[in-house]
């Protein structure tokens, strides 16, 4: 017969054992680097909305974390690709804006994120909102980030035209528990730079010069067309009476 002693540590073995069982591991789909991962390799092939989808999710969860800064390149990138027939400007200047200002951005992606946001202003996209640090999430749930075709209001430019803005799209911070997210980046005494400016103007604002140009020269060259055809036709008159005159002066 087993001593109680060794009953003893016997049952408490079984019960550890029994909690293990019971133990459940995260469920995947909360793991941030393995969304990531999704979201890159998506991206990799092409399929931009899945890879917004990933993406977006692993950002609005890791605020602050090397995760999420890794995601907003890749959302950054998915917007200004041209091969992305929903690719937004607006979104990817926002985004590249995000870029430079992150303290969780990696050094040597910033001076990339600038050339690339400078090069979509001058393809036309409008400039970046203001910096403003996000506010830490709070015990709420918050809406899904919306999907990278979705049909989101968006504010005005100085224009009047609708832009749509990343806030529109992804949201504030997300609250639900999530795991994975990598190395946590403080921002204490953060100061966030300031944004490059485009030297002169877009090629957008060049663009729509030069054919204010063209239309007015197109303008000015039917307007002498009309003007020496009325020319033509008032000679064609006056010959055809100084012929009237000469047949009638004949003896």
């Amino acid at each position: 017969m087993m001593p109680p002693r060794h009953l003893l540590v016997f049952a408490v073995l079984l019960m550890l054992s029994g909690c293990a069982a019971f133990r459940t591991e995260p469920p995947i789909e909360r793991d941030a680097g393995y969304r990531l991962d999704l979201g890159l390799a998506a991206l990799d092939a092409g399929r931009y909305r899945e890879a917004f989808d990933d993406l977006a999710w692993v950002y609005t969860h890791c605020p602050d974390h090397a995760r999420g800064a890794e995601a907003l390149v890749g959302l950054a990138a998915l917007e200004l690709d041209p091969r992305n027939n929903a690719a937004r400007p607006g979104v990817a200047s926002d985004l590249l804006g995000r870029v430079i200002r992150e303290p969780a951005s990696p050094a040597f992606v910033r001076p990339l994120a600038e050339s690339a946001y400078l090069m979509a202003r001058t393809l036309g996209a409008p400039a970046a909102p203001a910096w403003v640090a996000p506010e830490p999430p709070e015990a709420t749930a918050s809406p899904a980030p919306a999907a990278a075709d979705s049909a989101v209001p968006g504010t005005a430019d100085s224009s009047g035209v609708r832009v749509t803005r990343a806030a529109d799209l992804l949201g504030p911070p997300a609250a639900e528990p999530t795991h994975g997210c990598g190395a946590r980046i403080s921002r204490e005494g953060w100061i966030a730079p300031r944004l490059p400016d485009v030297p002169g103007p877009s090629l957008v604002s060049l663009l729509a010069t030069a054919e204010q140009a063209r239309d007015a020269s197109t303008a000015e060259a039917a307007r002498l067309r009309g003007e020496l055809e009325a020319a033509r036709q008032r000679l064609a008159e006056t010959e055809a009476e100084l012929e009237r005159i000469r047949q009638t002066l004949k003896p």
